[in-house]
């Protein structure tokens, strides 16, 4: 997964150069999000054309999560590291949206607010098992790496 530690590096460089070019680090931000979300509705469309099989013994509840969450069964390291990708970036944009209120661009504080959101929405569709441990659906998800397992 080269693509995604390529990203870490441009972070910090988009980062160092915004001492000089003072929207450096909010092009790469509109940028990484614009290109997070293509990701996201690749997955999606290929989450669609993936068949399931062998989901015999699994419950309703679980094939329908597996159905609807393909791709983090299909590619757990790759959406976890895309998920730690956007939240560091969401973190980043949070801080250098204090940077702008403290410098007076108010503007770039709603940008902040907005990448925060949707770099939220990206995390959580790349790693939702966070959101899993928070609600019932854990035991779902457990059933179903446990079939995966067995497998």
């Amino acid at each position: 997964m080269i693509s995604l530690l390529i990203g870490y590096p441009i972070l910090l460089i988009a980062s160092i150069l915004t001492y000089w070019y003072a929207n450096a680090f909010w092009i790469y931000m509109l940028i990484f999000n614009v290109i997070m979300y293509i990701w996201v509705f690749a997955y999606k469309r290929k989450n669609e054309n993936l068949i399931l099989n062998d989901h015999d013994g699994l419950s309703d509840e679980a094939i329908a999560m597996m159905k609807k969450f393909t791709h983090i069964y299909a590619y757990p390291f790759a959406t976890r590291d895309v998920a730690s990708l956007c939240t560091i970036n969401r973190y980043f944009g949070a801080v250098f949206g204090l940077f702008a209120i403290y410098k007076g661009d108010y503007w770039k504080l709603g940008y902040a607010v907005v990448n925060w959101f949707t770099l939220a929405y990206v995390a959580y569709f790349f790693n939702p098992t966070l959101w899993f441990s928070r609600s019932n659906q854990l035991h779902i998800h457990d059933e179903i790496v446990n079939h995966i397992f067995k497998r």
